[in-house]
């Protein structure tokens, strides 16, 4: 079955936006993800797993400071925020992510987050400023989207990415790409603004390593039923 686009008749990036919250939960204080990834917002994860082969299997995310800035949130290094980030590194590369931090009741320590959109009651409680262990503010509205929309615009970039990576290697026994990266872009941008490609950012979003080889085959022989079994399945 060939892969027709179905458009999202909506303001396409709000319509994103609302779904991934869904997805991810909305909370305005940084809180531990199942994983113990300490997280803010909407999915935004200051800490990330690093390539294979790497020393340590987690980093500080590289572009934290820049994107905190973007939304108006000076970080300081060797603060005492900056320092409480790196006691849960460290437990992350020793083992001991789920670990609690702190003695009081406001401990950043692992939280099954309700993927619920603003508003939830349990939700509200994630977000109480009494749980905050970090000195920014809770986040406002605009700071939440703001982050978000930094992190949706790598993602989708990443994506692209993805698709050049996995074209290039197709191109091997597909003549007719002859230039993967413009092939990519084309597929990109047939996809755009549609259903399809919400689920493509979601995953990106999530994981780019999610967009691959064998989805991206599907994608450009336009057989959908492939397509969703990668996205289901693997």
């Amino acid at each position: 079955m060939a892969i027709t686009p179905r458009p999202i008749t909506t303001v396409y990036e709000d319509t994103v936006y609302s779904f991934i919250k869904r997805e991810e939960a909305l909370v305005r204080r940084v809180y531990s993800d199942p994983l113990g990834i300490p997280t803010l917002g909407v999915g935004y994860a200051m800490i990330v797993r690093t390539p294979p082969g790497s020393l340590f299997p987690y980093a500080i995310r590289g572009t934290l400071i820049q994107d905190l800035a973007a939304i108006g949130i000076t970080w300081v290094q060797n603060s005492a925020d900056d320092q409480l980030l790196n006691t849960l590194l460290n437990n992350l590369n020793n083992g001991n992510g789920l670990a609690n931090i702190g003695t009081g009741p406001n401990q950043v320590s692992r939280a099954i987050i309700e993927a619920d959109v603003d508003g939830n009651p349990i939700e509200n409680s994630l977000n109480s400023a009494g749980l905050n262990e970090f000195s920014f503010p809770i986040l406002a509205d605009t700071q939440v989207r703001g982050l978000y929309d930094i992190s949706i615009t790598r993602a989708r970039s990443e994506l692209q990415a993805q698709f050049t990576k996995h074209l290039t290697r197709l191109a091997a026994t597909d003549p007719t790409i002859t230039n993967p990266a413009i092939a990519a872009s084309s597929m990109f941008n047939g996809l755009d603004n549609s259903n399809e490609m919400l689920a493509l950012s979601s995953m990106a979003f999530n994981a780019p390593g999610l967009i691959g080889y064998k989805l991206t085959t599907a994608l450009w022989y336009q057989d959908r039923a492939e397509a969703w079994y990668e996205i289901r399945y693997n």
